[in-house]
């Protein structure tokens, strides 16, 4: 995590674990199998590469917004994916909430416009981090 490189950004000799006050987030594109039935039936084959294509379009969108807030992506897990946010002295849920609802409703794409939503699940809690040493 970005966390970790900040405050030592030589790789660790010895295993290492810090803490701190953040947020975690989760993000999951709703209706994702609705549209992959309803590419598939429209577009047989290309459907899914459609889809593949729609997706990723609008993680790049996500994934930009969350690096401007400061954020890291953890964990992709088919249409969702989990985020970091540290909290430096200001009020973790809120500045959360409006780093993931800045996505756009709707994404552009080469084929279309296709109207996405997805659902957030948002806590602070106390986190940590942790590196592995490095071998020599």
């Amino acid at each position: 995590m970005r966390y970790a490189a900040m405050q030592s950004p030589q790789p660790p000799t010895e295993p290492e674990r810090r803490e701190f006050a953040g947020v975690v987030g989760f993000i999951d594109v709703s209706g994702f199998t609705a549209l992959a039935e309803k590419l598939s039936a429209e577009q047989g084959r290309r459907g899914a590469e459609l889809l593949n294509q729609y997706v990723n379009s609008y993680f790049e969108q996500l994934i930009e917004l969350v690096a401007a807030s400061e954020g890291d992506v953890i964990k992709f897990a088919g249409d969702a994916l989990q985020v970091v946010w540290r909290s430096i002295a200001r009020n973790v849920q809120t500045d959360s909430n409006d780093s993931v609802d800045a996505p756009s409703e709707r994404t552009e794409t080469g084929w279309g416009e296709h109207h996405a939503e997805e659902s957030r699940s948002v806590e602070a809690t106390p986190s940590s981090c942790s590196r592995a040493a490095a071998r020599a």
